[in-house]
C-alpha cells in the first residue's frame, strides 16, 4: 500500500465507526510514522510540543485505530496492521455507497437550442475520452455560453456520479460555495469546509461541477483576470482542481479567462480552454422563431454584423418590430448599426422603456432572484394599478429584457449586470449632485429580504457605490462633509412624503466608515433602514418616522424557543431571564415577559394558544396569559434547575424535571404536585408528553432514556444505547416513533414501546443538544455545540442539508406548525430562521447583553479591564471614572481575561473556543489559536509569564508556551466541563475546579495531578492565597469551601443562599470575598476564615470579584448588567457602572413607527424617549 492508500483506507474505516474523519494533527502522526519518524522529528517538523503528540494525541489515535482495525495498534505495526485489514476488505479502500444526484440550482431550461454541434462534440470528447479536470467555456455576454453548458450537462448525466450546477452571478464568497459544494459530494456525510475535503471527494467520486458566470468574480475595468476583494480564494480553487490528480471536473462559463486557466491549459494537457463564437446557424433560425421578415441574405447580413450573439439578435429583433414592423430590409435600409455591441443594444432598449418598465427592471435587479409577481405587485401596489404591473411585464418579456418561469420572473445575466452597474451610477451621480430621484423610489437594501440576498445586495450595490463616492470625494473629511450635505437635503423632503432616502442613506454610511454618534437624522422618514448591530450613541432621532427598520435585540443566549400552535406566535427564553413574544412571520416584538431572574431552559404553548409555561434556572416553573402577558401562577418545588417542562397535550396536567434529577407532574389549576417520579441517577434534561398524551418520555446526563405510564408513576421502559448524556427527545407526530440525541454526537430512532434502536443518524461531529420532528413527520432537525444543523430524511437515515450559519452552540430548534420554517437559536446571540426545503438561511436577528464576567486590575490599580456578554474589552479608568476605549475581542462572549506580570499583555479566551493575546491598551491582536473543542471558561498566565493556562467544556486543561503560542501539553483527568483554572502566586500548582465536582491540583512542571479535592456539587470557582498556601472554593452547594493544600485540611463556610459563582483575595491575603448567584457578596477573614460581612445590592448573579491593589475597595459585576465598587470597610457603594451600550444617548422623543416593544426594548439599548 502507498501512504495516500493508507490514509485513505484509515479515513473511511474511521469515519464509518465514529462519523469523524482523521484530524490534522492525527494525519501528521500516521503520515510521519508512515516514514519511520519519532515522536521529537514529527513534532519539530509540524511546530507541535513532542510531549503533546507523545502523551496526548498519539494514545488516543493508536486507541482508536484498534478498536477500528479490531486488533491491538500501535506506532510500530500499524503498517501491518492496515495490510491485512486491506486483504481482508478491499471494497472498503476506495469506495462508499452513493446514490446519484443531480441539483441544477439557478440553470434555466432553454426553450431554442439551435447547431453547436461541432462545439457540443468536442466538449464531450474533453470530459468523456480525454478525462479534463478543468474546462473553461469562453465569449461575450450573450454568446449562449450558459446555453451550451446547460446542453452538455444534461447529455451527459449519465456519465457522472453527481451533477451541480451553480451561478455565480450575485459573487459568492468561496466559503459559501464550499458549504453547498462538500456536504452534496458526499451525500451530507462531509461538512468540513476545506479544499483537503473537496480535493477527497472530487479523488472518490466522478463529479461534474458547473460555475456560470465566472466573470462575476473579477474586478471590472481592470487587468483580465483579476479578482474582487475576498475573491482570491477562487484562484486557489481552480489551482487546486487544475493540478491534482482526481476524476472529475470543473466546467465553468466566463467572459474573461481566469489567469489561472491561462497556466495550466494545453492542447494535450487536462485543462483547457473553448472560445465560443456565435453560431450562424442558431443566429439565422432565432430570426425565424421572432417572426423577423426578410431574404436570406438579409438574415445572414444581420446576423453576421451583430457576431451570431443570440442576446443582441433577440434584443435587436424586438426593435425591429416595434420600429419596422418586423421587416429586416427598412432596417437595413437605415445604412447604419449604431448599436453594434451588447451593452449599446441594452442601453437603446432601456432609453425605450416607460417609468414603469425601468422601475421594474431596477427592483429585479436589487431582488437579484427569481421574483413572483404577487411579489413585485406588493413593492409596487402603493402607486401603480397591478394590471399595469402585468402589462409592463409582458413588454419586457417581449423585449428579451427578461427571463420567466411560470409567474416568476428574473433578469438574463448580462442585463442584470448592466442594470446594476446603470443603478449604481445613476445612484452616485445623484449622491454627488444633492439631485435625487431613483434615490427616493427605490430601497437599494430593503429589511424584509432573505438573510443571503441582503449580502449579495450589499456587495454588489451598496458598497460599490460607496467606494465610488470615496473616491469621488477624495478625503475622509470632504466625505464627512458632504453627507451632512445630503442629510440636509433629504429633510427638505415632507415628512408625510413617504419616500427612501433617509434608510438608503443611513444604511450607506456603515459603509462610508462614517461615524453616526451626534447625527441629526431628526424629522427624517427612515424606511428599511438597517440599525441591527450598529453603534449610534447621541444619534438625533427626534419626530423621525422609522418604518421597516431593524434593530439590536435585547435577548442574550436564547434557550428555548416554542411556536404557538396556530403558528402566529413565536416565544423565546433567554440568558437573562425574560420570555419575548414575537409576531410571526414578520417577527414583530410584542410583549416580554419579566418574572424570572435567572436562565429560561423551557417553554411550552397549551392547546388554545392562550397559556405558556416556562421553567428556569431560578427552579421555579411559572404559568403566564398570553393575552395580558401577566403571570398567574408560580410553581415551586423543584430544589435546582428546571430544565424542561411540557403541558399535556388534552388534560390541566403538566411534567417538569431539572438538575435535582426529579421528574413532578402538577395539576395546572390547583398548583399541586401530583407525583414525583423517581428513576434517573443525573440531570433530567428534558421531558415530553406522547401525542396522544398516555406516556411520558424523559431523557437524562445518566445516558438513559424513560417511559413512563405517569397516572400510576411506574417506569414502562429504559433505553439505553446512548454513551453520554442524552439531551433532548422528540415524539414522531403519530406517537409510533422516539427520537434521541445525545453528547455522543449521535441522533437515535426508537420503537420505544419494544425498547429498541431502528436507527442510528451518524454524522454530527459534536455533541447534539436538540432535535425536533418536523410537523409532516417526514424530517427530522438537529443541532449540536458546534453550530452546525442537520436535515435527516428519516425513512432513509441519511442527511439531506447541513446548515453552518450559527458559529457556536445551538441550544433550540422549533418547526413552525406548517413546516415551511425552522427556527434555532444559538450561543452566538442569534436568533435564526431558515428555510428547510433550500437550507436557506431567510432572517436573522442579532441580540446584546452586556453583563461583564471577567474583571482585572492593573498593578498599580488605575485601571480596570473586564470583558463579557457583548464580545469586547473594556478600559476603565479608576481616577476619573470614565470609560476609556473598548474593542471587539471574539465572535463569542469574553469569559476570563488575564494579564502578564509585566502588564505588557492581555491574555482573553471565549466561548468561540479562542485563545488570544493583545499587546495592552494598543487593541492590536499579537497572536491566537483555536486552542479548545469547546467553550473556554477561563485563563491564567503563570507568575513566569512563559505559560498560560486554559480550562474548557471540553473537559480538558491545556497548558500553552507564551509567546508562541504551542501546546506544551494537557492535562487530563476531569470527567465535565473545567470552568476555573489558576496558577498559585508561587508558580508550584496549577488548581483547576470542574462540574465533575472535583478540584484537581497539578505539578506546574510535570502536570501530574498531586491532589482531587472532591465536592459535593458543581465546582464554578477557584482562588489561591497570595501565599498559595490556601485555595478557595465556589460550589453549587451554596458553600464556600477554604482547602490548606499543605494539610488537606479544609473549612466549610456557610451563609451563602445561592451557587458561588465567583472568589477574590486582597493583595496582603487579610480579607476574601465570594459572590453568589443570587446577587450577594460575603466578605471573610482570610486568616482563619470567619465571616465579617455580607454587601447586598445586584439583582442578578455574581460573575466576578476583584480587589483593588491599593485601596480597601472591591469591585463586583453581575448579570443585572452593573459593576459596583465597595468601599469594603463600611460595606457601601461608592461607585457604580455600565459598559456603554450601542444605543446610548439615542434621542428617539416624538418618534412614529415603534411597537410598545421595539421603544421598550430600545430603552434597555440606551434610547431616550
Amino acid at each position: 500500500m502507498t501512504l495516500e492508500q493508507s490514509l485513505l483506507l484509515v479515513n473511511n474505516l474511521v469515519y464509518k465507526t465514529t462519523g469523524k474523519y482523521l484530524s490534522d494533527v492525527e494525519t501528521i502522526i500516521l503520515v510521519g510514522a508512515w516514514q519511520d519518524e519519532t515522536y521529537d522529528q514529527i513534532a519539530d517538523k509540524a511546530g507541535y510540543a513532542d510531549s503533546y503528540l507523545r502523551r496526548d494525541i498519539g494514545p488516543k489515535l493508536w486507541k482508536k485505530l484498534s478498536q477500528v482495525l479490531g486488533e491491538k495498534v500501535s506506532k510500530t505495526n500499524f503498517k501491518a496492521a492496515l495490510e491485512r485489514k486491506s486483504k481482508t476488505d478491499l471494497n472498503q479502500q476506495v469506495t462508499l455507497k452513493f446514490n446519484k444526484h443531480q441539483d441544477w440550482g439557478e440553470a434555466i431550461e432553454t426553450e431554442y437550442f439551435w447547431g453547436r454541434i461541432s462545439e457540443l462534440n468536442k466538449l464531450k470528447t474533453w470530459l468523456l475520452k480525454d478525462n479534463c479536470k478543468l474546462i473553461s467555456l469562453l465569449g461575450l455576454g450573450g454568446v449562449g455560453k450558459s446555453t451550451l453548458a446547460i446542453k452538455l450537462a444534461k447529455e451527459i448525466t449519465s456519465e457522472f456520479d453527481l451533477v451541480i450546477w451553480r451561478s455565480l452571478t450575485n459573487a459568492p464568497f468561496l466559503n459559501t460555495l464550499l458549504i453547498e459544494l462538500i456536504p452534496f459530494l458526499s451525500d451530507q456525510q462531509d461538512d468540513e469546509l476545506s479544499f483537503k475535503r473537496l480535493l477527497y471527494w472530487l479523488k472518490n467520486r466522478r463529479c461534474l461541477i458547473i460555475l456560470d458566470n465566472f466573470e462575476t468574480l473579477f474586478e471590472p475595468k481592470t487587468v483580465v483576470g483579476q479578482y474582487r476583494l475576498d475573491y482570491e480564494d477562487y484562484g486557489k480553487l481552480l489551482r487546486l482542481i487544475g493540478e491534482n490528480n482526481h476524476q472529475s471536473c470543473l466546467l465553468l462559463t466566463s467572459r474573461e479567462k481566469p489567469l489561472e486557466v491561462a497556466e495550466l491549459e494545453g492542447v494535450k494537457l487536462s485543462v483547457r480552454s473553448l472560445n465560443l463564437r456565435g453560431s450562424l446557424e442558431a443566429g439565422m433560425a432565432l430570426l425565424n422563431a421572432k417572426g423577423l421578415k426578410g431574404s436570406s441574405q438579409e438574415k445572414q447580413k444581420l446576423v453576421e454584423h451583430y457576431r451570431c450573439n443570440p442576446l443582441a439578435l433577440k434584443i435587436l429583433a424586438t426593435s425591429i418590430q416595434d420600429l419596422f414592423e418586423g421587416k429586416i430590409q427598412q432596417f437595413l435600409a437605415q445604412n447604419t448599426f449604431a448599436f453594434n455591441n451588447i451593452h449599446r443594444l441594452i442601453d437603446q432598449q432601456f432609453s425605450r422603456l416607460s417609468d414603469l418598465e425601468k422601475k421594474i427592471i431596477y427592483l429585479l435587479a436589487i431582488n437579484r432572484e427569481w421574483t413572483k409577481i404577487k411579489s413585485l405587485t406588493e413593492q409596487l401596489s402603493s402607486w401603480i394599478e397591478p394590471n399595469h404591473i402585468l402589462d409592463a411585464l409582458e413588454s419586457l418579456r417581449w423585449r428579451s429584457l427578461l427571463e420567466n418561469q411560470q409567474d416568476t420572473y428574473t433578469l438574463q445575466p448580462v442585463v442584470m449586470e448592466y442594470v446594476t452597474e446603470h443603478l449604481v451610477k445613476t445612484i452616485t451621480t445623484e449622491l454627488i449632485s444633492l439631485n435625487f430621484s431613483l434615490f427616493l423610489e427605490l430601497s437599494l437594501t430593503p429589511t424584509n429580504v432573505k438573510d443571503y440576498l441582503h449580502q449579495t445586495q450589499l456587495r454588489l450595490i451598496l458598497e460599490p457605490i460607496a467606494k465610488k463616492l470615496t473616491q469621488s470625494l477624495t478625503s475622509q473629511t470632504y466625505l464627512s462633509q458632504h453627507c451632512h450635505k445630503i442629510l440636509k437635503q433629504l429633510k427638505q423632503y415632507p415628512k408625510q412624503v413617504h419616500h427612501y432616502g433617509g434608510g438608503n442613506f443611513f444604511n450607506l454610511t456603515r459603509y462610508l466608515g462614517v461615524n453616526l454618534s451626534d447625527y441629526d437624522f431628526s424629522g427624517l422618514s427612515i424606511c428599511h433602514g438597517h440599525l441591527q448591530g450598529r453603534i449610534l450613541n447621541n444619534v438625533n432621532f427626534t419626530k423621525a418616522s422609522l418604518i421597516h427598520c431593524q434593530f439590536t435585540q435585547t435577548f442574550g443566549s436564547i434557550f428555548s424557543l416554542k411556536f404557538s400552535h396556530d403558528g402566529q406566535l413565536l416565544a423565546t427564553g433567554d440568558s437573562g431571564g425574560k420570555i419575548r413574544l414575537w409576531c410571526f412571520p414578520d417577527l414583530t416584538p410584542l410583549m416580554t415577559l419579566n418574572g424570572h431572574n435567572s436562565y429560561i431552559w423551557d417553554l411550552s404553548f397549551s392547546q388554545d394558544n392562550c397559556y405558556l409555561m416556562s421553567s428556569s434556572e431560578d427552579t421555579t416553573i411559572k404559568l403566564w396569559e398570553i393575552s395580558t402577558g401577566q403571570e398567574l401562577r408560580q410553581f415551586q418545588g423543584h430544589s435546582q434547575s428546571v430544565l424542561s417542562v411540557s403541558l399535556h397535550p388534552h388534560q390541566s396536567i403538566f411534567a417538569s424535571g431539572g438538575m435535582d434529577n426529579q421528574i413532578k407532574i402538577w395539576h395546572l389549576k390547583t398548583g399541586i404536585c401530583e407525583q414525583t417520579l423517581k428513576g434517573h441517577e443525573n440531570f433530567i434534561n428534558q421531558v415530553a408528553f406522547s401525542p396522544d398524551g398516555n406516556t411520558l418520555a424523559t431523557c437524562s446526563n445518566d445516558h438513559t432514556i424513560k417511559l413512563w405510564n405517569w397516572q400510576q408513576g411506574t417506569c414502562l421502559n429504559t433505553l439505553r444505547d446512548h454513551d453520554h448524556f442524552v439531551r433532548g427527545i422528540t415524539w414522531s407526530p403519530d406517537g409510533h416513533w422516539l427520537v434521541s440525541c445525545s453528547e455522543d454526537q449521535t441522533v437515535k430512532l426508537w420503537d420505544w414501546q419494544q425498547g429498541i434502536c431502528l436507527k442510528i443518524l451518524r454524522g454530527h461531529q459534536h455533541g447534539v443538544w436538540s432535535v425536533q420532528w418536523s410537523p409532516d413527520g417526514q424530517i427530522l432537525a438537529s443541532g449540536d455545540v458546534n453550530g452546525q444543523i442537520r436535515l435527516w430524511n428519516v425513512e432513509k437515515g441519511e442527511t439531506e442539508k447541513t446548515l453552518h450559519q450559527h458559529n457556536n452552540w445551538v441550544w433550540s430548534l422549533a418547526w413552525s406548525p406548517n413546516g415551511e420554517s425552522l427556527a434555532s437559536t444559538s450561543h452566538d446571540g442569534t436568533l435564526r430562521f431558515w428555510q428547510p426545503a433550500t437550507g436557506k438561511c431567510l432572517r436573522t436577528l442579532q441580540g446584546y447583553q452586556r453583563s461583564q464576567r471577567t474583571l482585572v486590575w492593573g498593578q498599580l490599580g488605575d485601571q480596570l479591564i473586564c470583558g463579557g456578554d457583548d464580545q469586547r474589552v473594556h478600559y476603565f479608568d479608576f481616577q476619573s471614572k470614565t470609560w476609556l476605549a473598548n474593542f471587539l475581542a471574539h465572535e463569542s462572549l469574553v469569559s476570563s481575561l488575564a494579564i502578564s506580570q509585566d502588564e505588557q499583555f492581555l491574555a482573553t479566551v471565549s466561548h468561540d473556543r479562542s485563545l488570544k493575546i493583545w499587546q495592552l491598551n494598543a487593541n492590536s491582536c499579537l497572536s491566537k489559536v483555536l486552542a479548545h473543542d469547546n467553550w473556554i471558561w477561563s485563563v491564567s498566565w503563570h507568575p513566569e509569564g512563559d505559560r498560560i493556562a486554559t480550562g474548557s467544556v471540553d473537559q480538558t486543561v491545556k497548558i500553552w508556551h507564551f509567546p508562541s503560542l504551542q501546546c506544551l501539553y494537557q492535562l487530563v483527568g476531569h470527567q465535565s466541563w473545567v470552568l476555573s483554572v489558576v496558577w498559585s502566586p508561587d508558580g508550584r500548582f496549577l488548581a483547576s475546579g470542574s462540574a465533575d465536582h472535583t478540584v484537581r491540583v497539578w505539578n506546574s512542571k510535570t502536570g501530574n495531578c498531586v491532589q482531587c479535592l472532591p465536592h459535593n456539587e458543581i465546582v464554578w470557582c477557584v482562588a489561591w492565597s497570595p501565599n498559595s498556601r490556601y485555595l478557595a472554593v465556589g460550589c453549587q452547594d451554596h458553600h464556600l469551601w477554604l482547602w490548606d493544600v499543605q494539610q488537606e485540611t479544609y473549612q466549610r463556610l456557610t451563609g451563602h443562599q445561592g451557587t458561588v459563582k465567583a472568589i477574590a483575595w486582597s493583595r496582603e491575603g487579610q480579607l476574601m470575598a465570594s459572590g453568589d448567584d443570587v446577587g450577594n457578596i460575603k466578605l471573610w477573614s482570610g486568616k482563619d476564615g470567619s465571616y465579617l460581612n455580607t454587601i447586598e445590592g445586584h439583582d442578578r448573579s455574581i460573575l466576578a470579584l476583584s480587589f483593588h491593589p491599593r485601596h480597601p475597595i472591591l469591585v463586583s459585576s453581575s448579570e443585572d448588567e452593573s459593576l459596583k465598587f465597595w468601599d469594603v470597610n463600611t460595606g457601601n457603594c461608592i461607585h457604580q457602572d455600565q459598559v456603554i451600550r450601542p444605543y446610548e444617548g439615542m434621542n428617539l422623543q416624538g418618534t412614529s413607527g415603534l411597537t410598545l416593544a421595539q421603544q421598550q426594548s430600545l430603552q434597555l439599548l440606551g434610547a431616550k424617549f
